[in-house]
C-alpha cells in the first residue's frame, strides 16, 4: 500500500507540537511554547485526525514526548553511585527502563482522555469544554503514574503531578495567580484555554475554521480572566518571623562524623539573643542521633545550643518503626518544649525508597547482583505513613512535608483545608540526583503553586540544592548559593 503525506501528516504535526511543547517544560524561559505546542496538537485532533483510535494514537505519542521531557531530571540519576564499578550499560539501562516505564503510563492516561477533544472538533462550545478535558488528562496521567508504580507502600491516587503542563504557567507573575483557584488543576484547565484560543487561530489562519462561531463561548470563557484579579488578600503581613534554612552538599554515598561536626556549626551559627520567633530548618536525613537526639535529651541538646530564645528546629531522618523498617520522619521539636510533633511521609518515591511490584519484575530480568542487592534492601526497608500533620507554635500554625511529598496536589492542600498554616515547608535530599538543575527548577515551580493556592509562605531547605523561600504571592523571595553550604537568613510575615 502506498503511503501518501496525508496519511502521516497528522503524526509528523504531532512529533513537531511536542518537541514544542517540550522545550516550554525543559526551558523556563521558554514558557510560553507549552501552550503553542499544546495549541498544536489541539488543532490536530480537530482537523487532521480522521478516527477515535488515529485520536488515541496521537494522544499516546504526545502525552507519552511531553510526560518524559517532564520527567528528564530522573536521568540525572546518572551516574548511579550504588553501582560504582558497573558497566556503564548498566546503568544507563536501569535508569531508562524505569524512565520508560512511567513514560508509558504517561502516554496511556493521556490516550484514554484525548479521544474527547477530537469529539468536539464541531462543537461551538468547544472552548470551554478542551480545558476541562485537558484538566482531567492531567489527572489521568497522575492516576497512570500512581497504578503503574503500585506496590506495598505506595499512595494510591493523582499524587506525581510533575510532568503537568500546568507548571509552566508558573514561570509567569500573573497566570500563576490563577493557581489560587485550584492549584495545578487550576493552572492546566488555564494551560489548556490558551491553547485552545491558539488552536482555533491556527485555525482561522489556515482557512480550516471561522471565527464567528467561537465569539460567544469565548466571551464566557472571557469571564475567568478578572478572577485572577479577585484573588483573595495574600497572608504577608503578619508578625515577623526569623527562618534559618540550612543547605548542604553531601553526596548520597559520603554519611561520616565530619558532616555531624558541619551541620553542628551551621546550628550554632544560627543562635542570636533575638526573642523573635525563630525557625530553624534541615536537609532530610541531614540530622542524626548524635547532633540532634530524638530522645528526652534532645531539648537540654537544644538548650545548650539555643539558651536565649524557643526555636523551632525542623528535621527529618529516618527513624525505626519498631518492626524493623523505618520512617522517613519530619519532625518539630521546640528548644523549650522538646518534640512537639512528628510527621511521617506519606508520598515515597517508586524505586528510590520502595520497589513497585512492575519495577521488581523488570529488573529481575537484567540478572544484575548488585541492582537485585539494592532492590532487596529498598523493598523492605521503608514504610509510608498514615495521615499529614501541622503544629501551633508561639501562635503560628506550620505544615511540613518531606521532599517527593512536594509532588502532590493533595498534601499541602489537606494541611491547609484542616490547620490553616502559614507557613508550609519541605526538607528535601536530591542526593539520588546529584546537583540536578532541572529538578531543582521544578521544585521551585510546584513550591510557587503551592503557596499561591495555599495563601502560605513556603520554606524548602535542600541537600544538593540550594535552599529558597516562597512568598505567598508566588515569587522567590531568598534562595542560598549553588553548591555552597550555608544558612540562608530571612525575615517573613505569616498571618
Amino acid at each position: 500500500m502506498k503511503l501518501v503525506l496525508r496519511d502521516i501528516s497528522p503524526y509528523i504535526l504531532c512529533c513537531i507540537s511536542s518537541v514544542i511543547t517540550s522545550l516550554g517544560i525543559l526551558f523556563p524561559f521558554l514558557w510560553l511554547l507549552t501552550p503553542v505546542g499544546l495549541g498544536l496538537f489541539i488543532y490536530i485532533l480537530w482537523s487532521r485526525t480522521h478516527s477515535f483510535k488515529q485520536a488515541a494514537t496521537l494522544g499516546f505519542l504526545f502525552g507519552a514526548s511531553t510526560g518524559g521531557a517532564g520527567i528528564g531530571w530522573f536521568w540525572s540519576a546518572l551516574p548511579l553511585t550504588w553501582l560504582a564499578g558497573d558497566a556503564v550499560s548498566t546503568q544507563i539501562l536501569a535508569v531508562g527502563v524505569a524512565w520508560l516505564v512511567v513514560v508509558f503510563a504517561f502516554g496511556v492516561g493521556t490516550s484514554l482522555v484525548t479521544p474527547l477533544i477530537w469529539y468536539t472538533r464541531n462543537n461551538i462550545f468547544a472552548p470551554l469544554l478542551v480545558p476541562g478535558i485537558w484538566m482531567i488528562t492531567e489527572i489521568a496521567r497522575m492516576w497512570g503514574f500512581s497504578l503503574i508504580n503500585y506496590g506495598p507502600e505506595s499512595l494510591v491516587g493523582a499524587h506525581f503531578s510533575g510532568a503537568a503542563l500546568g507548571y509552566a504557567l508558573a514561570e509567569n507573575p500573573f497566570l500563576l495567580q490563577f493557581a489560587q483557584f485550584g492549584g495545578i488543576h487550576a493552572l492546566d484547565f488555564l494551560v489548556g484555554a490558551l491553547a485552545t484560543l491558539i488552536a482555533i487561530l491556527i485555525g482561522v489562519c489556515t482557512k480550516k475554521a471561522t471565527p464567528a462561531p467561537y465569539t460567544i463561548p469565548f466571551l464566557c470563557l472571557g469571564i475567568l480572566v478578572p478572577l485572577i484579579f479577585l484573588q483573595t488578600p495574600r497572608r504577608d503581613a503578619g508578625a515577623p518571623v526569623t527562618v534559618h534554612l540550612i543547605s548542604t552538599y553531601i553526596p548520597i554515598d559520603s554519611r561520616d562524623a565530619k558532616n555531624d561536626t558541619l551541620l553542628a556549626s551551621l546550628l550554632r551559627s544560627t543562635s542570636s539573643t533575638s526573642t523573635m520567633a525563630t525557625i530553624v530548618v534541615l536537609p532530610e536525613q541531614s540530622t542524626s542521633n548524635t547532633l540532634l537526639p530524638s530522645t528526652a535529651g534532645a531539648r537540654d541538646a537544644l538548650k545548650k545550643l539555643f539558651p536565649n530564645n524557643d526555636i523551632l528546629i525542623i528535621s527529618a531522618s529516618h527513624v525505626p518503626t519498631g518492626t524493623g523498617n523505618l520512617y522517613s520522619e519530619l519532625s518539630y521539636t521546640s528548644s523549650d518544649q522538646g518534640e512537639l510533633a512528628v510527621y511521617n511521609k506519606l508520598f515515597l518515591m517508586p524505586i528510590g525508597e520502595y520497589i513497585p511490584s512492575l519495577s521488581a519484575a523488570e529488573f529481575s530480568l537484567l540478572s544484575n547482583q548488585r541492582i537485585q542487592n539494592y532492590m532487596d534492601s529498598t523493598r523492605s526497608a521503608l514504610k509510608r505513613g498514615s495521615d499529614v500533620t501541622a503544629v501551633t507554635w508561639r501562635g503560628l500554625t506550620i505544615g511540613g512535608l518531606v521532599c517527593s511529598d512536594n509532588q502532590s496536589p493533595i498534601l499541602y492542600r489537606t494541611i491547609e483545608n484542616r490547620f490553616h498554616a502559614g507557613v508550609l515547608v519541605n526538607v528535601s535530599n536530591t542526593s539520588w540526583f546529584h546537583t540536578s538543575r532541572f529538578l531543582f527548577t521544578k521544585n521551585v515551580q510546584l513550591a510557587k503553586v503551592h503557596a499561591v493556592q495555599n495563601n502560605a509562605y513556603y520554606l524548602s531547605a535542600n541537600n544538593m540544592a540550594p535552599a529558597f523561600v516562597v512568598s505567598p504571592r508566588g515569587a522567590i523571595i531568598a534562595q542560598s548559593t549553588w553548591n555552597e553550604t550555608g544558612v540562608l537568613n530571612i525575615e517573613i510575615y505569616p498571618e
